[in-house]
């Protein structure tokens, strides 16, 4: 059994890691716990059904409660933090595997690691860097089927989108990740709002200003008089329904981030990563997104 021990950081980023470890399961038939979404865990159809998974097998362990659901995660990550410092991080019947953020990249089905994650011992995996090699998109619609949004998000997204696509052509999704990117890379990716703008009038050349509509997503509050000559609209304001709004719109561009990634992979919409905002892109500048 794989047991995920460490949360690695915000909701994307768990629902990317997660996806890796489903996939692991569907196709070695390994039961892993997928505790670490944690307080996400009610906003998605199949999390509410269970989070332990053994192929397509999804049931719960201790996970039906929030109070649980915690506690269980909290005994799984101390005690493979106590493994790892007491210097007991491979017992006969269980082993800690801790991937630092420098570390290489922890393929799991490739030969070596493959035959001793499907051994009968416990794993308690911690860390970010755990993935696997073609299995994600393989079972692309049973991970998608599995993070559906709940449905009061899923109709939030839905009665933004649907109209504009009546009056516009192209619906382009906008991330505005701001906040904590000021600090994220010494700010490397920390846009000021005129900025976001001069990349959607670029964005608009391609697709034609009047037929182009824009959803601003964002975690902070935006000023849509900042955007004024567009056509601009805010999305919904959870992150959840933000998320699959962006998962609708039929391109998506914003700074490099699993938010906007997981939208690409999830709606199978091309993405433009603004790694350098003050570049003009093309069209061939959005492509679907691997996670």
């Amino acid at each position: 059994m794989l047991i995920p021990s460490e949360k690695p950081g915000q909701l994307a980023n768990r629902l990317v890691l997660l996806s890796h470890f489903i996939a692991f399961s569907l196709e070695y038939n390994v039961a892993v716990m997928l505790h670490l979404l944690d307080e996400y865990t009610v906003f998605f159809e199949g999390p509410r059904q269970g989070l332990k998974i053994k192929g397509k097998n999804i049931s719960h362990f201790m996970d039906t409660f929030n109070f649980t659901r915690s506690l269980l995660f909290y005994f799984f990550e101390k005690f493979s933090r106590i493994m790892r410092k007491s210097g007991l991080s491979d017992l006969y019947f269980a082993k800690t595997i801790y991937v630092r953020t420098d570390d290489p990249t922890f393929i799991m089905n490739n030969e070596k690691n493959l035959s001793e994650l499907t051994s009968k011992k416990l794993f308690f995996l911690s860390g970010w860097l755990f993935r696997t090699q073609g299995l994600v998109e393989k079972y692309r619609n049973f991970i998608v089927e599995y993070f559906k949004p709940a449905k009061f998000f899923r109709d939030s997204a839905e009665n933004m989108i649907f109209p504009l696509k009546k009056d516009f052509k192209i619906i382009v999704g906008i991330h505005i990740r701001r906040g904590d990117y000021k600090n994220f890379l010494d700010g490397k990716y920390f846009y000021e709002i005129e900025e976001y703008k001069s990349a959607m009038d670029k964005i608009a050349d391609i697709f034609g200003k009047e037929k182009t509509a824009f959803v601003v997503c964002s975690n902070e509050e935006i000023d849509l008089n900042d955007f004024n000559g567009l056509n601009v609209f805010k999305g919904p304001g959870h992150f959840v329904a933000d998320l699959h709004t962006l998962s609708l719109c039929d391109y998506i561009a914003g700074p490099p981030s699993t938010f906007s990634m997981w939208a690409s992979f999830y709606g199978q919409r091309p993405l433009w990563q603004i790694k350098n905002i003050e570049q003009s892109p093309i069209l061939e500048s959005f492509t679907i997104q691997a996670i």
